[in-house]
């Protein structure tokens, strides 16, 4: 990717402090996203034993049931977000997931359940691509990795919130209850963000250029696929999401199991890694990188690399952590890969957002999550199963998160 040059920071931009108001009441919305998505991870274990499912059943609910309706719903939405109002409809997709989470403590078979996660993922499709199409349009090209880098903090203190929270309800008052406490915030943010965010002008605080005339979605997708360095980024965070989403999904069982940790333990463990130190580190990251970008002209290498090096570094603290027999090295190991296993969400989204084509962002991003979600967290948690089911035993799923 060649080095080039943007006049977005010096001519355009939201003006004053209301973009990072905006910036949190979005990053509410997206924490709202990661908890309601997260909190399955730390029932997989109670929900089999009561309805006697095996680790292939247990990974089609963690994962395909919720990645298969994400990726249905995510284009329709992605082509919503270039033409409707983004904040109404980001209202509506966080009341319709808050709503299909609770119910799922109401549940009363594996097919109701299954069900509802479904509707979960297809509502949760909107929150990405309609949030990031925002940021894009309220944050300047040289404050969008740490623009980013905080709203992905998001997804840390949702872990954090399911984890550490769900774990305490979990143990006291069963896995039913844990559904009802995840989607009950819901309804407030939503009318937080269709009372007070404003509607930015779409290209914002991009170089100033014609208007671009609305695509056809086939010459969208042309569009799309003629930028490699775009395809390229999406094909990174695609396959990173496989393992980050199975590794997420199974880690709370795999401390139980493994470990002898109670679900409470292992919650806790999992959401200082993931949750507190994940947040810490994405934000970090996306600091760092703008930084560093603004003492030359914008070079889409710099963030590419830095999330390369962050994803390589996760991947070996964490393949390590499942390897170790002792239970204080696991901890530590996992401790040490949450602190860097978001930290490529702030360099890697600004760069996709800032290479993807402002008049059909939504649908980028979109296309993004579709991939993501269908590939990554749709068969990432399965693999996990699947491999775990094949091998058998207290090591099932030791393999399979490796």
């Amino acid at each position: 990717m060649a080095a080039v040059a943007t006049t977005a920071d010096s001519t355009r931009g939201t003006a004053g402090t209301y973009r990072w108001y905006a910036l949190g009441v979005l990053t509410l919305a997206q924490l709202c996203h990661a908890m309601d998505r997260s909190i399955i991870a730390l029932v997989l274990e109670p929900i089999g034993r009561e309805y006697a499912l095996s680790d292939g059943q247990l990974g089609v609910l963690a994962g395909l049931a919720y990645g298969l309706a994400f990726a249905v719903a995510a284009i329709p939405f992605g082509l919503a977000v270039d033409r409707v109002q983004r904040r109404v409809l980001l209202a509506a997709a966080i009341a319709v997931w808050s709503g299909f989470t609770a119910l799922c403590g109401f549940a009363n078979s594996y097919a109701t359940l299954l069900v509802s996660r479904a509707a979960v993922g297809a509502a949760e499709a909107g929150a990405t691509p309609t949030g990031l199409s925002l940021l894009g349009d309220y944050f300047r090209v040289s404050e969008r990795a740490t623009a980013v880098g905080i709203w992905y903090m998001s997804a840390g203190l949702g872990a954090t919130a399911a984890f550490l929270g769900g774990g305490y309800v979990v143990e006291h008052y069963g896995w039913r209850t844990a559904f009802f406490v995840a989607g009950a915030p819901g309804l407030a943010i939503a009318l937080l963000v269709l009372l007070t965010l404003r509607e930015p002008p779409r290209g914002n605080c991009d170089p100033v250029v014609a208007i671009a005339p609305k695509l056809p979605f086939l010459a969208s997708l042309k569009l799309i696929a003629a930028q490699p360095g775009l395809v390229h980024c999406m094909a990174g965070i695609m396959l990173l999401a496989i393992s980050t989403s199975g590794l997420a999904s199974w880690l709370v069982s795999f401390l139980v199991r493994v470990h002898g940790l109670s679900i409470a333990q292992g919650g806790t463990v999992v959401a200082f890694s993931i949750g507190i130190l994940g947040a810490a580190g994405g934000v970090v990251a996306g600091i760092i990188v703008d930084r560093i970008g603004r003492r030359k002209t914008y070079d889409p290498r710099l963030p590419a690399r830095a999330a390369a090096i962050t994803c390589v570094a996760t991947a070996i603290l964490a393949a390590a952590a499942v390897l170790t027999p002792s239970t204080p090295m696991a901890i530590a190991l996992l401790l040490a890969a949450g602190l860097l296993v978001t930290a490529h969400n702030g360099p890697a989204n600004s760069l996709f957002l800032t290479l993807a084509p402002t008049h059909i962002r939504g649908l980028t991003v979109s296309i993004l999550q579709f991939v993501c979600n269908l590939v990554g967290m749709g068969i990432g948690p399965l693999i996990v199963g699947l491999v775990s089911q094949a091998v058998g035993g207290q090591d099932g799923l030791r393999w399979g998160l490796l």
